[in-house]
């Protein structure tokens, strides 16, 4: 007599290696969604200091050039990264000027941050804080 070897399921063996499996690959995705959609998060404090040294640049470079620069507040300096999400409020301004001494024209700005809006002001010396007065 022959002797049947043909088995009509799976061995506990194959059934936990899939299962292990599906878990691994279950965790790497879910670890892929929340890295994706963790974007980095800016505080106020954070914006301010990214603020403060784009305009350092500004002025460094009017220094460089020894020449008053004028930039476009719309056009130009809210195109960089660090006054993304910026817009200016009601003003006749719409250029600030950096002179190669340091000096900036002041103006009151509002920018997103994580979903709230902020009033800036940027003080004649070029430093921009929070602006208390709303």
């Amino acid at each position: 007599m022959q002797k049947n070897n043909l088995s009509l399921g799976y061995s506990l063996i194959e059934i936990i290696v899939v299962i292990s499996l599906i878990s691994i690959l279950g965790y790497f995705i879910t670890l892929s969604f929340n890295v994706l959609n963790n974007e980095k998060q800016l505080s106020k404090e954070d914006k301010i200091t990214s603020m403060d040294q784009a305009i350092d640049s500004f002025k460094k470079r009017s220094l460089a050039k020894g020449k008053v620069i004028t930039y476009l507040i719309e056009e130009e300096l809210f195109q960089v990264d660090a006054f993304k999400n910026c817009k200016i409020l009601e003003n006749e301004k719409r250029k600030v000027h950096v002179t190669p001494s340091g000096e900036t024209s002041s103006f009151q700005f509002d920018c997103i941050i994580a979903n709230e809006n902020w009033n800036f002001y940027m003080n004649s010396s070029g430093k921009v804080a929070i602006d208390d007065e709303k």
